[in-house]
C-alpha cells in the first residue's frame, strides 16, 4: 500500500524535472524570438543592441527577467555589476549559490551574499561573457520544492 503514493510522487517529480528541462531548451535556443521583460525593469541597453556612449558597468534583471544588449557595450576595463532581483523569501540570510552558464558549455560558479536593496548583487570579470545566451541560476532560500529562481542574458 505504502509503495503507490511513494512511486506517484518519483513520477510527478519526473514529469516536473523533463518540464523545467524543456522550458530551459525553449527558453535558451538562439533563434527564438527575444521575450520582453517586465515593465518595472530598468536597463539602459535593453531596448536596442546599439552600443551606447558611455559603456555598461551595471545590468539590473528583474525577477524571472531577461536582459538584452549588445555584447560590445559592457566595459571591458572593470568588474561588471550584474544585479539580479530576488523577493525577501527568496533571498534569505545565509550565502547564496550562482552559477551562469553559457550555451557554448562554459561555466561560472559563484557564491553571492544578499544585497539588502534587491536580491544578489554579483562583481563578474566581464572577459567571461561573450555573445550568446546565458542562463543565471539563483538556489534561494524558499521552502518548497524548486528553491532556485532563474535569469536569461542575451548578448548580441
Amino acid at each position: 500500500m505504502s509503495a503507490a503514493p511513494n512511486r506517484r510522487i518519483r513520477i510527478a517529480a519526473m514529469i516536473l524535472a523533463a518540464t523545467i528541462g524543456i522550458a530551459l531548451a525553449i527558453a535558451l535556443m538562439p533563434d527564438r524570438a527575444p521575450v520582453s521583460t517586465p515593465p518595472e525593469q530598468t536597463l539602459p541597453a535593453t531596448t536596442s543592441p546599439d552600443v551606447p556612449s558611455e559603456p555598461i558597468r551595471q545590468i539590473e534583471i528583474a525577477e524571472h527577467g531577461r536582459a538584452s544588449l549588445a555584447a560590445s557595450a559592457i566595459a571591458r576595463d572593470g568588474p561588471l555589476t550584474l544585479s539580479l532581483e530576488l523577493p525577501d523569501e527568496a533571498r534569505g540570510d545565509g550565502v547564496r549559490s550562482v552559477r551562469i552558464v553559457s550555451v557554448d558549455g562554459r561555466r561560472l560558479e559563484i557564491q553571492s551574499e544578499p544585497d539588502a536593496e534587491t536580491g544578489i548583487r554579483l562583481e563578474l570579470d566581464p572577459a567571461f561573457f561573450k555573445p550568446g545566451l546565458y542562463m543565471i541560476h539563483v538556489d534561494t532560500a524558499e521552502q518548497h520544492a524548486l528553491h532556485f529562481r532563474r535569469y536569461v542574458l542575451d548578448l548580441k
